[in-house]
């Protein structure tokens, strides 16, 4: 747990310093990767019911990081 609080901390000071560089979004559901050239370069996930799409470098995340043991 450690480790992991230490990463969710160091995210939120790059978030918090870096807001257009830097999202966080938790409780979503990620459905499709967006790929350019075989790189990928976005996703479109679900988040309360509706669909987004979030381009950029996507780090995916499950269970650990966020703290969400849901199914």
């Amino acid at each position: 747990m450690t480790i992991t609080y230490a990463g969710i901390q160091m995210m939120e000071m790059v978030e918090e310093k870096y807001p257009d560089r830097c999202k966080i979004i938790t409780k979503a559901k990620v459905n499709e990767l967006v790929f350019e050239n075989k790189k990928v370069v976005g996703c479109y996930y679900d988040k309360a019911g509706e669909r987004h799409k979030q381009m950029g470098p996507v780090i995916l995340c499950c269970g650990g990081f966020g703290a969400d043991f849901s199914n």
